[in-house]
C-alpha cells in the first residue's frame, strides 16, 4: 500500500510538473521540443493515475493538445490519439468522446496521407453515431456530430475522386444542419464550412458557377457572425480565388490569395501545410502570367513546408514538384523539370495509385516534355 501510494505521488508530481508547462501554452507561443515532450509526459502519467471519469481525462487531454493540433504536429499527435482511442473503447465506448477522438484521428490519417484509416476511421464514427442517434433520436448534439462527421467525410471522399459520393455526404450534412438550425442557415457557422467544402468540390469538377455562389455565401455568412480571423474564412477566400482564376479575373484572384496567405500565417504560423497549400497556387497563377521570378520563391517555399512538417512522400509534396517542374520546364531547364516530373510521379502512384487523375495529369506532363525535347532535337 505504501508503494503504491508513492508511486501514484510520484506520477502526481510528475504530471502537474509537464502539465504546468501545457498551461502556459497560447497562439502566440511557439511550441519546440520541450512542449511537445511535456505533451507526451502528462499523457503517460495521467494514463498512470487512473482517472475516474473518462470524460474528465478526454477534456483535459483535448484541451492540452489542441495547441498542437493547431501548427500542424500531426505525427505527435496521432500516436497520442489512438492511446486515447483505446483508452475510451475500455472506458466509453459508446460515447460522443469516441465519436470525437475517431474523428480527430481520420483527419490526422487524411493529412498525413493515411487514407484508408483515414476512412475506416470516419466509418466508425458514423456506424457509432448511428447507434447512439437510434437510442436517442431526439438528441441535437448527437445530430450535430453526425453533419460534421459527414462533411469531414465529404472532404476526404473529395480527395480520393469520389466526388459523387464527396457530393452526398455534404448534401446530407447541410440537411441535417438545416433541421438543427431550423432553416437559418444563412447564420450557422459550420453550414458556412460545408458550403466552403461542397463550392470547392464544383470547382475541381468543372461545375464553376455553382463554386461561385457555394463559396460566396460561405463567405458572407463568415462575415455575417465576424469570423474573419477564422482558418476556415481563409479557406474560402483560397477556394473562391481558385474559380476566379478560372474565370480570367485575375486580378482578383491574386488579391484573394494574398489575403488568404496573410490569414493563414497569423492563425495557423508560417510553416504549416494550409499556409503552403495558398503559396503553391499563388505560385500557379505567376506562372500562368508568367511571372516566373515571382513564383519559383512561393513553390520552393511550399516544398520546403510540406517536406518539413508532412513528410517527403507525402501527396502535397508531390503536387509541389508537379507544379515546380512545370515552371522548370517553361524556363528551359528540362532536365531539372524531368526529375522533378520523376519525383511527384512515384509519390502520387505510391499515395493514390497509377489510374488516378493527378498522376495521369503529371504523367502527360512529363510525356510532353519528352516529346518537346524530341520535336526541338527534329528541328535542329
Amino acid at each position: 500500500m505504501i508503494h503504491k501510494e508513492m508511486t501514484e505521488a510520484k506520477h502526481l508530481a510528475i504530471f502537474e510538473h509537464y502539465d504546468a508547462i501545457l498551461k502556459e501554452l497560447g497562439p502566440e507561443k511557439p511550441l519546440g521540443p520541450k512542449e511537445e515532450e511535456a505533451l507526451k509526459g502528462a499523457f503517460y502519467h495521467a494514463k498512470r493515475l487512473g482517472w475516474n471519469a473518462p470524460k474528465e481525462f478526454f477534456d483535459w487531454f483535448l484541451e492540452r493538445s489542441d495547441p498542437f493540433l493547431r501548427v500542424a504536429a500531426w505525427k505527435l499527435l496521432l500516436s497520442l490519439y489512438e492511446e486515447m482511442l483505446e483508452f475510451l473503447k475500455q472506458n466509453a465506448p459508446e460515447s460522443l468522446e469516441c465519436v470525437r477522438i475517431l474523428n480527430r484521428l481520420a483527419f490526422l490519417c487524411r493529412s498525413t496521407g493515411k487514407y484508408k484509416k483515414a476512412l475506416s476511421y470516419y466509418e466508425q464514427a458514423l456506424k457509432l453515431l448511428d447507434k447512439l442517434a437510434s437510442d436517442e433520436p431526439e438528441n441535437a448534439r448527437c445530430r450535430s456530430y453526425i453533419a460534421g462527421t459527414l462533411n469531414n467525410y465529404g472532404v476526404l471522399l473529395s480527395e480520393l475522386d469520389l466526388s459523387e459520393e464527396a457530393e452526398n455526404s455534404y448534401v446530407k450534412a447541410l440537411q441535417l444542419r438545416e433541421k438543427l438550425t431550423k432553416n437559418e442557415l444563412s447564420s450557422d457557422f459550420e453550414v458556412a464550412r460545408i458550403l466552403n467544402n461542397l463550392g470547392l468540390l464544383y470547382h475541381q469538377t468543372g461545375q464553376h458557377e455553382k463554386a461561385l455562389v457555394l463559396l460566396s455565401q460561405a463567405l458572407e455568412i463568415f462575415e455575417r457572425l465576424n469570423r474573419t480571423k477564422h482558418p476556415a474564412y481563409a479557406g474560402a477566400l483560397n477556394n473562391l480565388a481558385g474559380v476566379y482564376v478560372h474565370k480570367s479575373r485575375l486580378k482578383a484572384a491574386e488579391e484573394l490569395y494574398l489575403r488568404a496567405l496573410k490569414l493563414r500565417e497569423k492563425a495557423l504560423g508560417p510553416e504549416h501545410p494550409e499556409v503552403a497549400k495558398t503559396l503553391n497556387n499563388l505560385a500557379e497563377l505567376y506562372r500562368s502570367l508568367g511571372e516566373n521570378k515571382k513564383a519559383r520563391p512561393l513553390y520552393e517555399r511550399a516544398l520546403r513546408i510540406n517536406e518539413k512538417i508532412l513528410g517527403p512522400d507525402h501527396m502535397d509534396v508531390g503536387t509541389t514538384l508537379n507544379n515546380l517542374a512545370g515552371l522548370q520546364e517553361s524556363m528551359g531547364a528540362y532536365a531539372t523539370a524531368i526529375e522533378l516530373y520523376e519525383r511527384a510521379l512515384e509519390i502520387i502512384e505510391k499515395e493514390l495509385g497509377g489510374e488516378h487523375p493527378y498522376f495521369k495529369i503529371t504523367r502527360n506532363n512529363l510525356l510532353g516534355l519528352y516529346e518537346k525535347i524530341e520535336n526541338s532535337w527534329r528541328e535542329e
